[in-house]
Formats: C-alpha cells, structure tokens, sequence
C-alpha cells in the first residue's frame, strides 16, 4: 500500500503529471463550450464539420441543458485516457531507465506484489484524472450563465433515481474499461522500456491502430461495432447517451477480460526480466 501512495505522489509531482491535469482542464472547458454552442441550436454547421452527424447534434440537444451533460462529454474520454497515458508510458519507463524499480521490488518482496502495485497505481491516477474531468465539466456547465436551466431542471423535475442508478452504472462501467486500457499500457512498458520508443509506440497503437479497425469493422459488419471490442473506442461508448443494462454489463465484462489477459501477460514478462 505504501509503494501504491508513493507511486500516486510521483504521478501528481511529476512535471508531466501537472501538465497533463492543465490539459485537462483545458479540453473540459472546451468540451462543455462546444456543448454550450450546441445547446443552443443556433447553428449546427460547425458541428457538422468537426466531425458530427445529425443524430448525434440531437442527442448532444437532448442532454445538454441539464445534469445528463456529463453523458456527450465523454466524447473526450478518448483523449484524456490519451494524454494520461502519455504519463504512465514515461512514469514506468523513467523506473526502467533509472534502475528504480529496484528499489519498488526491494520494498514490497515479491514481483507479483511489484507489478501489480504498479498496474494498481497506474489505474487509480487514470481514473482519478477521469473523474477529476467529469467533476470540471459538470460544475462548468452549472456555472456557465447560459446553462444554469441545470439546476432549475433539478430542483423542479427532481432527481430520478432511476437517470442516478444509470450515471452511476456509467462511471463504474467506465472506471473498469479504464483499468484495462492501463493494464494494456504497462504490457506495453514490459515490452518497450526506452520513453521515447514506448511513446511512439503508444501514439501508433491509439492514433493508428483505431482507424483501421474501424475501416474494418466497417466492411465486415454494421453489426460488428467496436466500440464493443477495441478499448480505445469502448472509453467513449456512452457519449451518445444511450445506456442498457446489457450495454454496460457487455463492456464491463471485456473491460475485465482486458485487464486479466494484458496484467497476466505483462506480469508473465515482468517476471522474467533482469531488474
């Protein structure tokens, strides 16, 4: 538990740890200002050129204005999980490069215990960061002067505890797609220990690899979608809004399926390594 606080203060420390929050910060507040132009409805076109299709400028409609918004800002997750694990890539190569995680391994006895205090690490500053962002935006949507209807829909219409248990479900649901997105990270580490390599190696994993499974996914089936099998497009799965039970129990159980296979095979490598 030490070494888990230890590693958390690293992370918080770090240079790049506190440059990575200023980003976030920065990508919430435009978020919830693009949300805010969309609200509004006055004109849509530059949605529709960023990138968005019709059906998704009514949902964004549909949601914003009240506590739902925080459902279409996870449009961003993507991109937040992006730059986090900028810092987990430089984070667990620096300990590489540096011969400190020697001194991790000294501390807790075991390379079980090691790694996965790592991993364990790693997963709490991602979802940290990922709360700490669905915190800003919606506090920033309260606080804008257009969309203070927020909290006159709240106090009027109440709160539904069925829209809570759903939000709820939402971020617990996220928190674990979070958890294996960072246990793919380390297996990464294990393979590619130079920063500057493992960061590339990263940005080709996320900015290339994405594209063509969904090329591919297109070809193959509309059915087939993946945001229900590749974890980078499983970290924005509910920015439309539309949460089943069955959405969130299908994700969940691949979200843990990734954290099994890729902490089982990074530890398989962790294990056999030379510290």
């Amino acid at each position: 538990m030490n070494v888990i606080r230890a590693e958390l203060y690293r992370y918080r420390k770090s240079i790049y740890g506190k440059a990575a929050m200023a980003i976030v910060i920065v990508i919430a507040i435009g978020v919830i200002c693009l949300l805010n132009y969309a609200n509004k409805s006055i004109d849509s076109s530059l949605l529709l050129y960023l990138g968005f299709d019709k059906s998704d400028i009514t949902s964004i409609n549909a949601l914003a204005g009240r506590w739902t918004i925080i459902y279409p800002a996870t449009s961003a997750v993507d991109i937040i999980m992006l730059i986090t694990g900028i810092c987990v890539v430089m984070h667990i190569c620096s300990d590489y490069e540096q011969r400190t995680i020697r001194f991790e391994h000294q501390s807790i006895g075991t390379r079980a215990g090691c790694y996965m205090s790592r991993v364990a690490a790693a997963t709490i500053y991602m979802v940290a960061v990922y709360l700490i962002y669905l915190a800003i935006s919606f506090l920033l949507s309260l606080f804008l002067s257009d969309n203070r209807e927020i909290y006159k829909n709240i106090k009027q219409e109440g709160l539904d505890a069925s829209q809570i248990g759903t939000a709820i479900l939402m971020i617990i649901s996220e928190m674990i797609i979070i958890s294996g997105f960072a246990s793919l990270i380390l297996f990464l580490c294990e393979i590619i220990t130079n920063q500057i390599i493992a960061i590339a190696s990263f940005f080709i994993l996320v900015i290339a690899i994405t594209p063509g499974i969904n090329i591919i996914s297109g070809f193959l089936s509309e059915a087939f979608n993946t945001e229900n099998v590749w974890i980078i497009n499983m970290l924005t799965a509910y920015s439309d809004g539309v949460i089943s039970f069955g959405k969130v129990i299908l994700l969940t159980v691949i979200g843990l399926i990734y954290f099994a296979v890729f902490s089982f095979a990074g530890f398989s490598l962790y294990k056999r390594r030379k510290l």
